[in-house]
């Protein structure tokens, strides 16, 4: 049954592939994009003091078509499949579209859609929450639009829908979903600064019941010529699934990134708010803390990131959710299309009263890139 849904997917994807070809009116030089590489890893998990380990060999591809239409708007689109060849032969795959138009010189419109089938440590959508379950098989999709509008030069007013859903092949962790709604107003104070202030309202649903999160906030943006500077503050309102008693928390967000030189970059963040913690049935307070270093020479590519998490519940004071993630590479460009990378990530999981559980990778692939017509 899941091959099945996959093919599907893959024929709707491929559908819509050929009708926004036909549609796009302005071509790009070579819109088309495949990357295929091959490599090698170690991957090793650990759970209380039972571990174990297999090095295996990895195949992957990566296809991309780049669209514009004109100077109102552009639309990409990209598939991925990798294959992992050791004792567990393990098959993971995702497929994304993003784009924007200018429908009136006033209004413009946004999408992004993904689907992603790997382990939850590589599921973007459940780290950026500060969720990481190593090792656990993982379905998502995240769908989100929005629409913007022109009132004068500097004020705005937009509004945007999303939905998100995971699944999992798991007898402990269970699956869920959600949609919001969020309206808006932004105004740009000088030519370096921004304010908005928004309210949203989402809705999530699992297993025991619906919840509710809805809160108001205001966020400050400030752009320099090396920095930008981001700070959002407000209050949410929340219940637990399947109970009508709201509860209420501040609601807050730092961020920072700067340019150190033409070679190095930096970035920090921190964030504070109530949503929805797939895998449990309860919405959590998650607070979070990330950063990231950058370093560019010649061929040469060094990054670091590493994210913490914390989520707790007052529907059970005891379960206190802990996520780390770090991760290093190096990517070397051997030629314009040639490139070789070597990678290492570690991500660990505790839950209160519950043993910790971690699992970290260690790889080299080579790839190659194809551009054409």
């Amino acid at each position: 049954m899941k091959r099945v849904a996959t093919a599907l997917v893959v024929v709707c994807w491929l559908t819509l592939l050929r009708t926004v070809s036909a549609y796009a009116q302005v071509p790009v030089t070579q819109p088309w994009s495949l990357t295929l590489g091959a490599g090698s890893f170690y991957d090793s998990t650990a759970t209380g003091e039972e571990r174990h380990g297999d090095v295996g060999g990895t195949l992957h591809a990566t296809l991309a078509r780049s669209l514009s239409f004109g100077p109102r708007g552009n639309l990409s689109l990209s598939g991925n499949i990798a294959e992992d060849f050791y004792d567990l032969r393990h098959t993971s795959y995702g497929l994304s579209v993003s784009g924007s138009y200018a429908i009136t010189r006033r209004l413009s419109w946004t999408i992004a859609d993904t689907v992603n089938s790997s382990f939850g440590q590589h599921d973007k959508l459940l780290t950026d929450a500060g969720l990481v379950y190593p090792n656990a098989e993982t379905l998502s999709h995240g769908l989100s639009s929005s629409l913007t509008y022109l009132l004068s030069r500097a004020t705005d007013v937009h509004v945007a829908v999303a939905s998100q859903s995971v699944g999992f092949d798991s007898s402990i962790l269970t699956g869920g979903s959600n949609a919001s709604g969020t309206f808006g107003l932004g105004r740009r104070v000088t030519p370096l600064q921004t304010l908005a202030v928004n309210y949203q309202y989402e809705r999530t649903f699992t297993d025991v019941g619906a919840a509710v999160i809805q809160g108001v906030s205001a966020t400050w943006h400030l752009t320099k010529q090396r920095a930008t500077f981001s700070a959002t503050g407000g209050a949410q309102a929340y219940t637990q699934p399947g109970q009508d008693r709201y509860s209420f928390t501040p609601a807050s967000s730092l961020g920072w990134t700067l340019q150190l030189n033409s070679t190095h970059s930096l970035g920090l963040s921190y964030s504070n708010s109530a949503e929805q913690a797939f895998g449990f049935n309860r919405t959590a307070i998650t607070q979070t803390v990330a950063g990231t270093y950058g370093l560019s020479y010649r061929r040469m590519t060094i990054s670091f990131a590493g994210n913490y998490s914390r989520s707790t519940s007052q529907s059970s004071i005891d379960a206190v959710l802990i996520g780390e993630v770090g991760s290093a590479s190096i990517q070397y460009r051997i030629r314009p299309n040639l490139g070789l990378a070597m990678d290492s990530s570690v991500y660990s999981t505790e839950l209160t009263s519950t043993n910790r559980v971690s699992s970290y990778r260690t790889g080299i692939s080579l790839s190659y890139d194809i551009h054409f017509r």
